[in-house]
């Protein structure tokens, strides 16, 4: 851990993150796996929808390639893909890799896995096009990301930037970490549900199946599958502290499902 740990630190401070910054310790933490309870939120979520047994997984976006090995310690095969070659490296199953481009044949995965992604990406419809074109014939995808709705931004610890207009966002953010930051601009873009229905509907449905799980609807109605938002929930709280508890009464995250046809 300690040679893990070490590396994980020179990253962090080649992409301008030092100690004293804000988010240092979390990230620290994310990539180093001390928090091996997201790993199972994760799994057990999942689990509700898909049986991995038999399956082959993919994760994308898959950092230090933390949940990749919790599924292979299961006996699951799974890799990852990180565009980030500090982090890849890190886990021998892990592919360095941009996941617009991926480096992978068409109908290679059962499974296909985005934690905390998607709202990072710029074209975030051309992410889960390349995403579920990896799937086989009755394989599925997963989109998991923070919800519009949340009024904290746990990248930045940041109240209310991604409500703010992008240029006043960058500015905001530029002001709050001047002294050490991790961009030059702020680039969290997080989906809302509207956006999730308009890329269901974006999507060929002779081919795909797509479905939403996980939000508030329009009128703050909760979706059917009340005991599964139990990990939604949780995930927050969790990457978050406990003051911000509040946050997962109205803001759970969003899971945006998709399930291949045909060919």
């Amino acid at each position: 851990m300690s040679k893990k740990r070490d590396k994980v630190i020179r990253y962090l401070r080649k992409i301008g993150v030092d100690e004293q910054h804000p988010v240092f310790s979390t990230m620290l933490q994310y990539f180093c796996d001390l928090s091996e309870s997201r790993n199972l939120e994760i799994y057990s979520y999942l689990s509700d929808f898909v049986n991995f047994a038999g399956k082959v997984v993919l994760e994308v976006g898959s950092g230090s390639g933390s949940f990749v090995r919790y599924l292979r310690e299961k006996g699951i095969e799974a890799y990852g893909i990180e565009i980030v070659p500090e982090l890849a490296s890190l886990t021998k199953d892990v592919v360095c890799g941009d996941a617009l481009k991926p480096p992978f044949r068409e109908g290679s995965f059962d499974i296909v896995i985005a934690v905390d992604i998607i709202e990072h990406i710029e074209d975030q419809f051309l992410l889960i096009k390349k995403a579920v074109q990896l799937l086989r014939v009755g394989g599925i995808a997963f989109f998991i990301a923070n919800n519009f709705l949340l009024p904290y931004d746990f990248d930045s610890k940041l109240f209310f930037i991604h409500w703010l207009p992008r240029p006043v966002a960058d500015r905001y953010f530029r002001w709050r970490r001047r002294n050490s930051i991790v961009a030059k601009k702020y680039s969290v873009n997080f989906p809302h549900y509207l956006k999730l229905r308009k890329w269901k509907n974006s999507l060929d449905s002779s081919t795909f199946e797509a479905n939403i799980d996980g939000t508030f609807r329009i009128l703050g109605i909760l979706s059917k599958r009340l005991a599964r938002l139990r990990f939604l929930f949780d995930f927050i709280d969790n990457m978050g502290k406990s003051r911000f508890k509040f946050i997962k009464l109205f803001a759970p995250k969003l899971c945006f499902i998709v399930k291949r046809k045909t060919q």
